[in-house]
């Protein structure tokens, strides 16, 4: 019954794992695999190591879309709290 799609759910707290592990390169399937140690087996994870591919894949194509106002957004933020901070562009 857990790989009936309708029954398959991916959390917001399963996929900022899969983010923060991907942060320390770790791919999904390895993600997959940690989330399946940490809660007890395929049929506590509720996904599919499939599940966890698309989740990064349709995450890397929001950034993809965004990467630039991010990196704006950031460097902006940081001007507003370091009153020394200068970006210097050659």
């Amino acid at each position: 019954m857990q790989f009936v799609l309708s029954s398959r759910n991916l959390t917001v707290i399963k996929q900022k794992g899969i983010y923060s592990f991907s942060t320390l390169n770790l791919g999904p399937v390895k993600s997959f695999n940690i989330m399946r140690t940490k809660y007890g087996g395929f049929e506590e994870v509720c996904v599919t190591d499939m599940d966890c591919k698309n989740s990064k894949r349709d995450l890397n194509y929001f950034i993809g879309e965004y990467d630039t106002e991010m990196i704006v957004q950031i460097l902006t933020n940081k001007k507003e709290y370091m009153q020394n901070f200068h970006l210097n562009i050659l």
